[in-house]
């Protein structure tokens, strides 16, 4: 559906999307799921307002922290995703926990899709992660 700015809005089970002129925001909320997230991958690919390269911003605070098992399945997907998608810079911003979990479960997934057209980094700003997403 789209807004007067022609943003676009779509959410699936846990995870939401929207797209504006200069970015993808993902927003997940309580445990992750990779079926989900490869929905909403399909589903942002599709979408008539997303342009091939755009950056995106994840924001992952309102998840719960992944599993290494899950780490691997949203390499996997990401791989799959990255002809459609990029190049492109991926951010995810995840909550300052006390044992520092969720951000290195997205290093680990960094790591582990690093040969694919999506350069991805953990942050724990929103502020950090805008600013990395649009520089050159």
């Amino acid at each position: 559906m789209a807004n007067a700015h022609d943003s676009r809005s779509e959410r699936t089970t846990g995870l939401s999307y929207t797209i504006d002129e200069t970015l993808v925001r993902i927003v997940a909320v309580g445990p992750p799921g990779a079926r989900e997230l490869d929905a909403l991958l399909h589903a942002i690919a599709a979408d008539p307002g997303y342009r091939r390269g755009m950056p995106i911003l994840h924001d992952q605070r309102g998840a719960t922290t992944p599993t290494t098992d899950y780490a691997h399945q949203v390499a996997e997907i990401m791989r799959k995703h990255a002809s459609r998608l990029g190049p492109c810079r991926w951010a995810v911003v995840v909550g300052i926990d006390d044992r520092g979990l969720a951000y290195g479960m997205s290093r680990m997934i960094s790591a582990l899709h690093d040969a694919s057209a999506i350069a991805s980094r953990p942050f724990t700003s929103v502020e950090e992660a805008l600013e990395w997403l649009h520089s050159p």
